[in-house]
């Protein structure tokens, strides 16, 4: 499933509500974190010809169209606007149209052949009144020939937009294809986390090949299991879990790694941790085996364990706590190991 990053997104901190800013910004910050760190199982495109769309109606991406709402909101000393401008700069520059990704030149039909329920008129009421109708037909003809689904973000679409087109001419490859009807939903999110919240993280788990591509899916894994106890999704960033220099390696010691035995499990424990929720107890990570022995530290973090399996195997999570409750994860072990790392 492919991202596809829409100009109202783009603009949405100098357009939305007072009280929808810090959740438009956070969401700039995050794609450009998950962009940053080189994810390779997830495809971020970008609507076609979007510098033009935002160009066109005086939208770029400067420091003023985003300060007024910014300082109206009170959050000129959480987020520097010069940061918040570097970051969607980033995320044009570092994605492609969602066509290049696909190779596809474009879709040819009579106006009176195409049918959008709901009908689009001016993006429901976007301040950006440029039409999505070109971009929809794309992704439609892409899901119809290569099979491949693309997800809007956009918090001014329906969740969902049926497109119907009688004898269509499709484009890919420079080959010319003609059908006599497409007919798709396209799935529209309107935000980066909501998308989030749908992803199958067994299948991402399986492709990831290093920390950060692990990184990653701890968070969105972390994400779904907030949602799960009714929690706020907003209250969890990239930033606030740390892995550990060890903790990587240690899964493929213990078949928590992906596509391994425990490779479910070992998701679900963690994310659930991290959600404020734990599956099992958590212990102190003692010095020793008694129960009064001093509980390891680190500097002004506290040593933890919890199971990841109680079968003879007997996994433990291991991991540093400070008083705040920000988690380091560290290393996972069996159940007669007595080192934290």
């Amino acid at each position: 499933m492919s991202i596809v990053i829409s100009p109202d997104f783009c603009v949405r901190p100098a357009l939305c509500e007072t009280l929808d800013v810090e959740i438009a910004i956070s969401d700039i910050i995050l794609l450009n974190k998950i962009i940053q760190q080189g994810i390779d199982f997830l495809s971020i495109s970008l609507c076609e010809d979007i510098m033009y769309h935002i160009e066109k109606k005086g939208f770029y991406p400067t420091d003023k169209i985003f300060k007024k709402q910014i300082k109206e909101s009170g959050l000129d000393d959480s987020f520097a606007i010069k940061d918040l401008v570097t970051a969607l700069l980033n995320i044009l520059d570092r994605t492609n149209d969602i066509c290049e990704d696909n190779n596809i030149t474009g879709v040819i039909n009579n106006d009176e052949d195409i049918k959008f329920t709901p009908e689009l008129n001016t993006a429901n009421g976007s301040a950006i009144d440029y039409c999505y109708r070109d971009t929809i037909k794309n992704l439609a003809a892409i899901k119809n020939i290569n099979k491949k689904s693309h997800s809007i973000i956009n918090s001014n679409l329906p969740n969902t937009i049926n497109i119907e087109i009688k004898n269509p001419t499709i484009f890919i490859n420079n080959i010319e294809i003609k059908k006599q009807l497409i007919n798709e939903d396209i799935e529209v999110n309107s935000c980066i986390r909501q998308k989030i919240l749908k992803l199958d993280i067994s299948k991402l788990y399986s492709h990831v090949k290093n920390k950060d591509n692990l990184h990653l899916v701890l968070f969105f894994r972390t994400l779904q299991a907030i949602n799960e106890i009714g929690g706020d999704i907003q209250s969890i960033d990239l930033d606030s879990f740390v892995i550990g220099e060890h903790f990587f390696n240690s899964l493929y010691d213990c078949q928590c790694n992906p596509d391994a035995k425990f490779s479910d499990v070992f998701l679900e424990t963690v994310s659930k941790l991290l959600a404020g929720n734990p599956k099992n107890e958590e212990s102190p990570f003692r010095v020793g085996k008694e129960k009064t022995a001093k509980q390891k530290t680190k500097g002004d973090l506290l040593a933890y364990r919890t199971h990841i399996t109680k079968s003879k195997e007997g996994l433990r999570l291991m991991y540093w706590k400070c008083k705040s409750g920000g988690i380091e994860l560290a290393n996972v072990g069996n159940k007669q190991d007595l080192e934290i790392k």
